[in-house]
C-alpha cells in the first residue's frame, strides 16, 4: 500500500535522493570549512601548566604516576601510553585540549 502511493506521487525520488544528499553535502562542507584546529583526549594527566608568552603551549604536564613531561609533543603522549586509560585512576583524570597546545 505505501509502495503504492510512494510510486504513485513519485516520492521515491525524494527518499532516495535524501541520503545521497546529505554525504554530498557533508562532503561539501568538509571540504571548504575543514577541521583546522582538531582536540584530543588523554588520560592519566593530573595537571598541567602553560606558558602565556609561548602561545598556550604546556610547559610541563604531570602524570597520575608522579612522572613529569617538560613541553611534551605528540611522540611524547604515544611512547607514554596517554591515548588509552590502563585503570580507573587514569579514566578519572583525563584532558582535552587542542592539538596545537602541544610542542
Amino acid at each position: 500500500m505505501l509502495k503504492k502511493k510512494l510510486l504513485a506521487n513519485k516520492w521515491y525520488i525524494l527518499y532516495a535522493l535524501a541520503p545521497i544528499m546529505f554525504v554530498v553535502g557533508t562532503a561539501i562542507t568538509l571540504q571548504v570549512h575543514p577541521i583546522q584546529n582538531p582536540s584530543i583526549m588523554i588520560y592519566g594527566v593530573t595537571s598541567t601548566e602553560s606558558d602565556k608568552n609561548d602561545g598556550f603551549k604546556f610547559t610541563k604536564m604531570t602524570l597520575t604516576d608522579g612522572r613529569v613531561i617538560d613541553r611534551p609533543t605528540m611522540a611524547d603522549i604515544h611512547e607514554q601510553k596517554l591515548l588509552t586509560y590502563h585503570n580507573q585512576d587514569e579514566l578519572n583524570h583525563n584532558l582535552v585540549f587542542s592539538k596545537s597546545m602541544l610542542n
